[in-house]
């Protein structure tokens, strides 16, 4: 699949070294399965290492919303030094980071999902 998405052979060695290769590959091939675009496709797979580096998901473990945001946060951060930016990451940066991270997360069933205590209602 890299080698349909990536035309440089550095870019392609890199999604093929990169962990969780299974994984990635199931996730990508299920959005294209859905229709996603080459360039859909393309821009997930780069974000998918970037989520294994923030999230550090080689272990295998749940991972919780709160740290999806707090990720989300350090990584839109990072962006932004980098960028020069002197204001705070734009929103739509980290936005995008929690729906990529989320929809993975939940694919491979590794999204921990807090589930609220049912409302008991007491009758007096």
């Amino acid at each position: 699949m890299f080698q349909e998405l990536f035309k440089r052979p550095r870019q392609i060695r890199r999604h093929l070294a990169g962990p969780l290769l299974d994984e990635r590959l199931q996730f990508l091939s299920h959005c294209a399965e859905h229709g996603a675009a080459r360039s859909t496709l393309r821009n997930l797979a780069s974000c998918q290492l970037i989520l294994i580096d923030q999230l550090n998901l080689s272990e295998t473990r749940r991972i919780t919303h709160t740290e999806v945001e707090a990720a989300a946060e350090r990584w839109a951060q990072h962006q932004a030094d980098l960028c020069g930016m002197e204001d705070a990451p734009l929103p739509r940066s980290i936005t995008r980071f929690i729906w990529h991270a989320t929809q993975w997360l939940d694919f491979l069933g590794r999204l921990e999902t807090s589930v609220s205590p049912p409302h008991v209602l007491h009758s007096s």
